[in-house]
């Protein structure tokens, strides 16, 4: 990127570069390492892994502006790349371990024979289409919300200023909800949170469309950004309860993308129903509904009975 010359086509090609190779960085795939260290704090263990990734969104606008306003926004890709390189590759290679060193062997060998569904039996489950649509719908929802939040409110006749400062709110909900489900998570039902958190964003939402003023403002916002939040958690908590660890990565990977195809499309639709309407109100009706079905699907009673966690996992 520190070398783009005004190529446009030069620039799509290294976007999609980053793209397809910032996968492996997604938080599908170092989620899907607690599984095998956690079991009676899988959820703390959840919570506290997303909290790095809360940090990091928050820390990287900040710093990655710091360099664009000191040394440019050339110098500051190459900074921010070799920063990548220096910190979290070592990290990847010599601290990451899949699973516990004296069960390397013994696990891997196990694989075929663990509980669980593989993904060809899991995708053949209508709980998995359920759970992956209305992860999907919260996050259409919850984004479209979130990323035209500024412009909406100031519609509503809050000055930029003011609007920055509420959106700010966003990040440490995110935050906050992540600490606080994956701890709720070792002792509640995970769909009871689920139903709780996405009937709020739906509620957060209502009263962004009616207009609220005053203190109604900030608690709206905070209920999307809980929402959005907690998806993490309850994405691979639920995937590890109910279809086990036979196939794990491979069945949270393929609901993970429902999550990010959520991201792809909730910011254009909300974008695309404000020029066509002048209006964020039918837009925010929209994601309401969205909203709602969400709740609906997350609390549908399931048939399938949740595996029973493996006895080795104690930590």
């Amino acid at each position: 990127m520190a070398t783009l010359n005004g190529n446009y086509v030069m620039y799509l090609l290294i976007a999609a570069l980053i793209g397809v190779t910032g996968t492996g960085s997604n938080a599908f795939a170092y989620l899907s390492i607690l599984p095998n260290w956690f079991d009676k704090r899988y959820g703390l263990s959840l919570g506290v892994a997303m909290i790095g990734v809360g940090l990091g969104q928050l820390a990287a606008p900040l710093y990655a502006n710091a360099l664009v306003s000191d040394y440019g926004w050339r110098a500051a890709y190459a900074l921010i790349g070799l920063l990548i390189f220096l910190v979290t590759v070592p990290n990847a290679l010599f601290l990451l371990r899949d699973r516990p060193g004296g069960q390397v062997a013994k696990r891997a060998k196990s694989t075929e024979s663990a509980l669980g569904s593989t993904r060809r039996e899991a995708i053949a489950q209508p709980v998995f289409w359920r759970l992956s649509l209305s992860f999907f719908l919260i996050t259409v929802a919850a984004s479209g919300c979130i990323v035209h939040l500024v412009p909406l409110l100031t519609d509503h006749g809050m000055t930029p200023a003011n609007a920055a400062a509420m959106a700010a709110l966003i990040g440490s909900s995110l935050l906050i909800s992540r600490l606080i489900t994956g701890v709720l998570l070792d002792y509640i039902s995970a769909t009871l949170i689920g139903v709780v958190c996405f009937a709020g964003a739906a509620t957060g939402i209502a009263m962004l469309m009616v207009g609220v003023q005053g203190p109604l403002i900030p608690l709206s916002i905070i209920l999307i950004g809980t929402a959005f939040g907690v998806e993490g958690d309850l994405m691979a908590f639920m995937t590890r309860r109910i279809f086990g660890m036979r196939a794990y990565g491979a069945i949270y990977g393929l609901m993970f993308g429902t999550f990010n195809a959520g991201i792809v499309l909730g910011p254009p639709l909300m974008g695309l129903s404000f020029d066509l309407t002048k209006s964020y109100v039918n837009g925010l009706t929209a994601l309401l509904v969205i909203a709602i079905i969400s709740v609906v699907l997350i609390g549908w009673p399931s048939a399938k009975r949740p595996y029973q966690p493996e006895a080795q996992l104690t930590a």
